[in-house]
């Protein structure tokens, strides 16, 4: 039928639908790339030599003349990674030499490494190994090593050596000299391990100049006759007896006189084997006006005897610390002890004692040494042999700056002094015997103090026998029963088990028959919690540790019922038992 002309002007045209669609979606075209920027590499090149100079020595620059490890480390990581950025970075390090003096690394670094970092140095001096990482001489790399270092002995300043066996027959005369036989920069420090053999002409040479002095296990014997004048460090730690290295405390006396600017002094095992006591007169003194720190050790009974007689007539400042480790003793030895400890206490630290000085925390730790006897240790700073080691981490510069800040805290009033860091190990089969002596030694740090922490050893006390513990108890109590003074006391879980039963005790007036509690000062007990510690130790604990808080809350509710109140906080987490809600109003906070 054909359609009508209104008909076809009503006809709109519609675009062919195309018969395969396209379902992509399209994506905006990007942008006109942009100019191209210059790489890092490129502006780090257009940097100025004097510019890149004053950089690397201001990021090189030590913050000591006796950096730690850490910061050894980093310096030599910087100097390299400053070398590897470009070209021009690297021709401008390689032409600064001072700043590679840090750079080879003797423990770790590879023969080739070690001669091409050394010979960038050049000429200044450098160290060799580190206090906390001496080099190990040892094996065939040991051996290419000191080839290497032959051209370079007459920089080195410091040697940290340890000499393995192979190496105990070289003769190493030549690290103090170079070809013409003298020294371009005097060696002022020597910390030896092993034997080293080393001719007197070398000695002589490199006495003079030394003002630290470390040797361990050595052969090498100190005489009176040398120049030791500039020593400010002293450690002789187990001389070797087979080479006739050891010392009787009369050589060790004269030796001293000769160390006038001394400042640390240790000696441990270092006194020859000896049956027979030698009296030293009181006029024997040795003045040693600068020293800071002394660390004495020994464990044959009649040289621990000695090194109380050696404190008594040295002649040192009131801020001086002391770390003595005393042998076990017998009955009749203890008697001996305590004449030679009473001594000591009327020169230690200085003079007598001055009612002005300030106790601060007393650290009290037990500990069995073999299956009958007990380790006591008594002082006034937590770990001295880690704190206040300056051949270790510290060095010597740490140790100064933490005994300026014990002997002057913030808090301390005008007028008045620290005690003295203290600290007396002393190894017995009766535990009483330790404590007499110790309290002999140091009677002001049990009276004055007033802030206490005991701990006893979790791991030699956890299987110990009812006896054992008994005795431990004792101790503790003839401990506690004179240190009235204590108004803070730290515990640790292990340690409340056995003390709170102890001072759960009282002394009754004779006119009113009235308790007072042994530790009548007491405001604050801070019990620390094992919990993320102690491991298997702590699950088997758990059977005593509801008899615990049970005794903790009778001790609380007993003290608030005499009128002295304390509190008792847990440190370092909450216990995994919940204590009853009854105790707060007793002053137990958890």
């Amino acid at each position: 039928m054909p359609l009508s002309l209104p008909s076809i002007q009503n006809l709109r045209l519609r675009p062919k639908r195309p018969q395969h669609a396209d379902l992509t979606p399209k994506l905006p075209s990007p942008p006109s790339p942009p100019a191209k920027l210059e790489q890092p590499q490129e502006i780090a090149a257009t940097i100025p030599y004097e510019i890149l100079h004053a950089i690397f020595a201001t990021a090189m620059r030590p913050s000591s003349s006796d950096i730690d490890l850490a910061e050894k480390d980093r310096l030599s990581a910087n100097i390299r990674a400053f070398s590897h950025v470009c070209g021009q970075w690297r021709h401008a390090a390689m032409g600064h030499s001072i700043l590679w003096i840090h750079a080879a690394d003797f423990s770790r670094h590879s023969p080739p490494a070690l001669a091409y970092y050394l010979r960038l140095s050049r000429p200044h001096a450098i160290d060799v190994g580190h206090r906390a990482a001496p080099w190990c001489l040892a094996g065939g790399r040991g051996l290419i090593i000191l080839n290497n270092l032959q051209e370079d002995c007459h920089r080195v300043r410091q040697w940290n050596i340890d000499v393995r066996v192979d190496y105990q027959l070289s003769n190493l005369e030549f690290f103090f000299k170079n070809a013409d036989g003298t020294s371009s920069y005097p060696v002022h420090t020597l910390r030896q391990i092993g034997v080293c053999m080393l001719p007197d002409e070398a000695w002589k040479r490199l006495v003079p100049t030394l003002q630290k002095l470390s040797l361990s296990h050595s052969g090498i014997h100190l005489t009176p006759s040398m120049d030791l004048s500039n020593l400010t460090e002293l450690s002789l730690r187990n001389p070797d007896q087979s080479r006739n290295a050891t010392y009787d405390i009369v050589e060790v006396i004269a030796l001293l006189r000769g160390t006038p600017q001394l400042q640390f002094l240790r000696l441990s095992e270092a006194l020859k084997p000896t049956t027979q006591l030698t009296p030293i007169a009181a006029n024997q003194q040795v003045d040693l006006p600068q020293l800071r720190h002394v660390s004495l050790s020994e464990s044959q009974w009649q040289n621990g005897y000695h090194l109380l007689l050696l404190i008594s007539v040295l002649q040192m400042p009131s801020e001086c610390g002391l770390d003595l480790s005393l042998p076990p003793l017998s009955e009749e030895q203890v008697q001996t002890y305590l004449v030679a400890a009473g001594n000591v206490q009327q020169t230690l630290h200085g003079g007598p004692w001055s009612p002005s000085m300030l106790v601060p925390r007393v650290e009290l730790t037990m500990q069995k040494y073999d299956r009958r006897g007990f380790q006591l240790t008594l002082g006034t700073i937590p770990s001295p042999q880690v704190t206040l080691d300056w051949n270790g981490t510290q060095g010597s510069d740490g140790v100064n700056d933490y005994l300026d800040d014990y002997f002057n805290p913030p808090s301390l009033p005008v007028g008045e002094r620290m005690y003295p860091p203290i600290s007396i190990s002393f190894c017995n089969t009766d535990a009483l015997d330790s404590l007499s002596v110790a309290r002999t030694l140091a009677p002001r740090a049990f009276l004055r103090t007033t802030s206490l922490r005991l701990s006893f050893d979790r791991q030699s006390f956890h299987s110990a026998s009812e006896d054992t513990i008994h005795q431990a108890s004792d101790t503790l109590f003839s401990a506690l029963i004179n240190m009235r003074g204590v108004s803070t006391l730290t515990l640790d879980e292990t340690t409340a088990v056995m003390a709170f039963p102890i001072i759960h005790r009282a002394t009754f007036s004779k006119s009113d028959g009235s308790q007072t509690p042994y530790l009548p000062k007491m405001q604050v007990i801070a019990i620390e919690s094992t919990n993320a510690r102690m491991g298997k130790i702590q699950a088997d604990l758990g059977s005593r540790r509801m008899d615990m808080l049970t005794i903790i809350a009778r001790y609380v509710y007993w003290r608030g019922e005499l009128g002295l109140p304390i509190r008792v906080d847990w440190v370092d987490g909450p216990p995994s038992v919940q204590a009853p809600k009854s105790w707060h109003p007793g002053g137990c906070r958890f």
